[in-house]
């Protein structure tokens, strides 16, 4: 008896390897439903879940079904079940063989990230923009062009709190443009925290010191809480930066 059920349990092994390997064959033959089929299954079972192999062609699965102009609404996380898929393979063997395939398909899923978020953007779907770029910051924390993007998406969606994180991020990350200074003094006069969005302003100017819009967003912050003064003192500023 014992020796039938250590054959049953090695032949299920074998079974499930040989999952993997279809999978494998159904990705080079471009039958997507077949391969996403046997490698999910393959991914679920005891006996291949802990498999680096197992993940990584689970990857290289997803990431082809994104797009793709037959099988492409098989899953519409198809994206982020890539990414998942090639750092758990890493996470299971740091030093797996296929480690710089890895990496570059990774970067690859980066842009694609990037391309789908500016397509949501450009559509209006900010909710779904902010989600894109936030991917890519996952992978690239100090892509600068993207946390300008979940800002702006953020800002767009109304996700006030989310906007200033990554408009505060961009100014602690010394991104070379006084925008941020302006939006997030924007976000923080709607919330009627003018002492707040003053501080942004004064700190945008510092960067930026003839910057006319910030002199021009100080100027009127000044006339909102009354100080006449320093008011007419930015009104000169203003008039120096620009005659006209």
């Amino acid at each position: 008896l014992l020796t039938v059920l250590v054959l049953i349990f090695t032949n299920q092994v074998q079974a499930q390897k040989n999952m993997v390997q279809t999978a494998w064959n159904y990705l080079k033959y471009d039958e997507l439903d077949r391969a996403k089929e046997a490698i999910d299954a393959a991914a679920q079972h005891e006996a291949t879940i802990g498999s680096s192999k197992t993940w990584y062609y689970r990857g290289l699965i997803y990431q082809k079904m994104y797009g793709h102009e037959k099988f492409g609404n098989l899953d519409p996380q198809a994206l982020e079940k890539a990414v998942e898929s090639f750092k758990k393979a890493l996470e299971i063997d740091p030093t797996y063989e296929f480690k710089p395939e890895i990496e570059q398909n990774l970067s690859a899923l980066s842009s694609l990230f990037f391309k789908r978020g500016i397509d949501q953007l450009n559509n209006k779907a900010y909710d779904l923009a902010l989600i894109s770029f936030e991917n890519v910051l996952k992978m690239n924390p100090n892509d600068a062009n993207a946390t300008l993007n979940c800002a702006y998406s953020a800002d767009k969606a109304g996700n006030t709190t989310k906007a200033k994180q990554y408009y505060n991020a961009l100014i602690e990350m010394n991104f070379n443009d006084y925008k941020p200074f302006v939006l997030l003094a924007a976000i923080q006069k709607a919330e009627k925290d003018t002492a707040s969005a003053l501080k942004t302003i004064q700190k945008g100017r510092a960067k930026f010191p003839a910057e006319n819009k910030l002199i021009i967003e100080e100027l009127n912050i000044y006339f909102v809480t009354g100080r006449t003064q320093e008011a007419l003192e930015s009104i000169s500023l203003a008039i120096q930066s620009d005659p006209k």
